[in-house]
């Protein structure tokens, strides 16, 4: 089973002091800064990453996603939080995928654990990422589970695919 990690975004950037302090200069250069710190885990191909950010008051009219990498980074809609879009991806995921929600906010993390998520930390994500990074070092800069030039579309597991597209034609 496939491991999918969703990520509350600006929460993480808040638990992250180098983060944190990028954010007090502008909060893109501290999306931007966590979206760089994280690409090298979604590359490594370990996990699918979702990275989430909150967009409600955008006006948005549906989920927007971008495309980094094998990374995903989403946008709520108008009138949806980031938590609310976590804890819908988390519920439609948790039984197909092991899903991991990352985040410090106890009761998105107590509501995604009883969906069946496992809920770790912005300290352990970045764990994660940076032993990410330092295998792809030691890879010389080849990416580990990536199939030869493989597209992107063929990589993404079929479900996750279709769930973003639903999501973001709403």
């Amino acid at each position: 089973m496939s491991e999918v990690i969703l990520v509350d975004g600006y929460n993480v950037i808040h638990a992250s002091p180098p983060l944190a302090a990028r954010s007090g200069e502008s909060l893109e250069s501290a999306r931007e800064g966590l979206l760089a710190r994280l690409l090298p885990l979604s590359d490594m191909g370990e996990a699918e990453v979702l990275v989430v950010f909150d967009a409600a008051a955008a006006g948005r009219p549906a989920v927007e996603v971008e495309k980094r990498g094998r990374m995903r980074v989403l946008y709520s809609r108008r009138g949806q939080s980031a938590d609310d879009l976590i804890e819908e991806l988390s519920r439609r995921l948790a039984p197909t995928y092991r899903v991991t929600v990352v985040t410090g906010d106890r009761p998105q993390g107590r509501l995604a654990f009883f969906q069946g998520a496992a809920v770790i930390g912005a300290d352990m994500l970045m764990e994660r990422a940076d032993a990410a990074r330092r295998e792809m070092s030691s890879l010389g800069g080849r990416r580990a589970g990536e199939a030869g030039g493989a597209r992107l579309e063929d990589r993404v597991p079929e479900e996750v695919r279709r769930l973003l597209n639903e999501m973001r034609f709403r």
